[in-house]
């Protein structure tokens, strides 16, 4: 542990009890119909509350032991700071709630466990995973209901807040605000499941639960149609299946690679034939369904749902116009390579200074890829900040699993430090991880300094 026990660990412990709850608020579809007053005054409360957790710790004695270990992260938010009093002329209030958030993320979500024993850490980051768990297996039963009863709302609540209930666009938001961060979600309460199945649960109605819970959350993945999600499916089915053949193959190491690696091919295959035949399974079921729907003109609209992504079939750019958003950013970067425009900035300083670019002109707020946006926001300077602490984190939890070796360190933090692994990938298509609130950077965070605070026991 890095400091010795501190008297405000419960507030501490039902702070982010109750963030987790918010974040998840956020996730539900119906919550766009809540005046964006309540929002605001809610989450304004949490992040005055985080703020004052850590003006506390930084009087704590001992603190600066945990600031010195995280040089980086002091750094990245000192500049943060800066960054927004560079381009101050473009807005600064804006980026204060980044600032602050940021630092939550960092100094409260990432050190969560330092004043604990592993029993309580271990114990803690159960919970966090049976509150997903339930969450989700909720909201998941529902989405997949509004699937099979066809059922398509779409209204603007206003301006460019939008409220889907069901299939819309072509694809299944269900009870969910987005389907594309509700999708990684569903892949880290599938694997938290199966964690639970294998290594927590016993008796025969426990496991039926989560093996049912893996089953909606597979099903509801596939239906949402989330290029991000699916990838990091495709990765985490490859890799699992090269991991456990190559842990219980009886073989020299050599066989037992080429072995694992013709395995990891044949999940790759089986999982893609699998995930069509759902998608064709679907498309029959839709077709049985509608013959027993009732023949009002309310039910004859839903019948005709499309059951393919809008942008799959009218768009031919396969990233979704991902493309154009990272090479305006990049054109962006190359005037502000130092500093960076800061994280609220991005669009008025597009207008300003390149009006012609995709940003400029679409209003492109997130970069949707937390390594654009790094650069973007922060420049040269807090790319090398940011960077160098998640290679350092990297390399010091490498060399831990190579000493101990991966049979000797327990499940749980194996578990963890896969879901930190995908999140860092998944970064790679979406902003999850930096600059924003949501349920999928406090399970990065969370997880990252539970395997830290192992790694540097």
């Amino acid at each position: 542990m890095y400091l010795k026990e501190s008297p405000i660990t419960p507030i501490r412990q039902g702070y982010l009890i109750s963030l987790l709850l918010c974040l998840c608020l956020r996730y539900i579809g119906a919550y766009v119909l809540v005046p964006p007053i309540f929002d605001s005054c809610l989450f304004s409360f949490l992040a005055l509350t985080g703020v004052g957790i850590m003006l506390f710790d930084v009087f704590t004695e001992n603190t600066l032991v945990y600031y010195k270990k995280n040089l980086f992260l002091v750094l990245f938010i000192v500049f943060l700071g800066i960054t927004s009093i560079v381009n101050i002329q473009y807005g600064f209030f804006q980026n204060i709630k980044f600032i602050i958030w940021t630092a939550i993320n960092f100094f409260i979500l990432y050190p969560h466990g330092r004043f604990e024993t592993e029993e309580a850490r271990i114990k803690k980051m159960i919970l966090f995973q049976n509150i997903l768990i339930i969450f989700w297996a909720v909201m998941t039963a529902i989405s997949l209901i509004t699937y099979l009863l066809r059922i398509s709302i779409i209204e603007e609540i206003r301006e460019n807040t939008w409220f889907r209930l069901g299939i819309a666009e072509g694809r299944l938001f269900g009870v969910f605000v987005n389907p594309n961060s509700a999708s990684i979600i569903s892949l880290f309460v599938m694997l938290f499941s199966l964690f639970q199945i294998f290594f927590r649960v016993s008796g025969r109605l426990p496991k039926a639960v989560n093996i049912l819970n893996v089953t909606m959350q597979f099903l509801y993945i596939v239906i949402s149609e989330s290029r991000g999600t699916a990838m990091i499916f495709f990765i985490s089915a490859v890799v699992l299946s090269f991991g456990v053949s190559y842990s219980k193959l009886p073989y020299s190491t050599f066989r037992k690679i080429c072995v694992s690696a013709l395995i990891s091919i044949a999940s790759f295959v089986l999982l893609a034939a699998l995930i069509r035949g759902i998608e064709s399974l679907c498309e029959d079921l839709i077709k049985l369904i509608n013959l027993f729907l009732p023949d009002t003109t309310e039910w004859k609209a839903s019948r005709n749902i499309l059951t393919k992504r809008v942008d799959f079939v009218e768009n031919n750019d396969v990233s979704n116009l991902r493309f154009k958003i990272w090479l305006s950013a990049a054109e962006i970067f190359q005037k502000k390579w130092l500093f960076g425009v800061s994280p609220g900035n991005v669009v008025t300083y597009a207008k300003d200074v390149l009006p012609n670019t995709f940003i400029a002109t679409r209003g492109y707020i997130r970069s949707h890829s937390v390594w654009i946006g790094i650069p973007l926001y922060t420049g040269i300077c807090g790319t090398i900040l940011m960077f160098g602490f998640f290679l350092k984190s990297f390399v010091k939890s490498l060399k831990f699993y190579i000493e101990k070796g991966l049979k000797n360190v327990l499940s749980i933090y194996t578990l963890y430090a896969f879901i930190v692994t995908l999140t860092w990938i998944y970064g790679l298509v979406e902003l999850e991880i930096l600059f924003v609130n949501s349920a999928c950077s406090f399970v990065f965070w969370t997880s990252l300094g539970f395997v830290r605070e192992r790694v540097d026991f």
